[in-house]
């Protein structure tokens, strides 16, 4: 069994997202006439879900672009309880229509052991993103405290995952990723807003 290592809300997201396209073709979430095929991310959003809510694990970070087609996340991760496998890691993803609205339920994820099945699927994104939250003892959980992202790249955290995909469907995505404990109660909550593009695409 691998040695457990340190969790983040955000890699989170990278993860399930990962997970997503492992998935995607056996369980047939996505209508057969959407386009597929190499593709490379562009993110262009990134916010806290819900402002008036203080939640326990508080996600605040958000996209800054350093050029027309890149972004890195800022900002800061506020554990008020312990990370660890304890919790579950949920998300709903949300495909943008072509007559414009977001249709959600696109794919519904859940999974137990978030801390434990990150590190695993995450491979060398894993230290990546540790290194960007200024944490040097990768050991779970995530201890209470107030973590500051500096300039993570999530294309290049994808580029370091064991799971990294050749093929997606090509659109734009909302990805609600939220974190509850076992008895359903939530606890922390975030979205980042995503293209998947062709690779000649800007």
């Amino acid at each position: 069994m691998f040695k457990i290592k340190h969790f983040t809300s955000f890699t989170i997201i990278f993860v399930i997202f990962i997970m997503m396209i492992k998935n995607i073709n056996s369980e047939q979430l996505f209508r057969p006439n959407l386009p597929v095929g190499e593709f490379k991310i562009k993110v262009k959003a990134a916010f806290k879900f819900n402002e008036s809510i203080n939640y326990l694990i508080d996600i605040n970070l958000h996209a800054t672009k350093t050029s027309t087609s890149r972004a890195v996340l800022t900002g800061n991760i506020n554990n008020k309880i312990p990370f660890d496998d304890s919790l579950n890691s949920n998300v709903n993803m949300a495909v943008l229509s072509k007559i414009g609205g977001w249709k959600s339920n696109a794919f519904v994820y859940s999974t137990k052991n978030a801390c434990s099945i990150s590190k695993k699927l995450l491979g060398e994104g894993w230290n990546f993103t540790m290194n960007h939250l200024n944490i040097s003892d990768y050991d779970c959980p995530v201890k209470l405290g107030n973590y500051k992202m500096t300039n993570l790249d999530p294309i290049e955290v994808f580029e370091r995952t064991v799971l990294k995909a050749k093929q997606f469907f090509y659109g734009s995505y909302k990805i609600n990723l939220f974190f509850t404990k076992k008895s359903g109660f939530e606890v922390g909550s975030f979205v980042i807003i995503l293209d998947i593009l062709r690779p000649w695409e800007d």
